[in-house]
């Protein structure tokens, strides 16, 4: 599934009622968001703010429990005539239906992904 506007409506159908949504650091974009349509905001401003450009260019590895998952990404991201690639770690917690209802965010580089995301929130 691609992050595309149309593929928010398929992303947040795998979303709990109750899902908490952390990302974290000091750009306009960290923040904890709650419940689904929060997060298809969150993710929403995300793609546009990137002109759509964010994309994972590698799923390094996986980590798969009953009831929780780890992934890591690399992607990247452009605007503002800057680029950004990174790591990004994803904490991810089911509940019994396998929806999820945790998710959290780690950047490998968080004063690099806050300089970015504040820059181009402020375009």
């Amino acid at each position: 599934m691609d992050l595309t506007s149309d593929g928010l409506d398929d992303a947040v159908s795998f979303l709990s009622p109750q899902v908490i949504y952390t990302v974290p650091g000091r750009s306009p974009l960290a923040g904890v968001f709650h419940g689904p349509d929060a997060v298809r905001v969150h993710l929403a401003k995300l793609l546009r703010i990137t002109s759509g450009t964010f994309e994972v260019l590698k799923w390094v590895d996986w980590m798969v429990g009953l009831s929780h998952v780890s992934a890591l990404q690399y992607a990247q991201a452009q605007g503002g005539g800057i680029i950004y690639r990174g790591h990004h770690l994803y904490l991810v917690e089911t509940d019994h239906n396998d929806l999820l209802t945790d998710i959290r965010v780690f950047f490998e580089e968080q004063l690099e992904a806050d300089r970015f995301l504040t820059h181009l929130a402020r375009e």
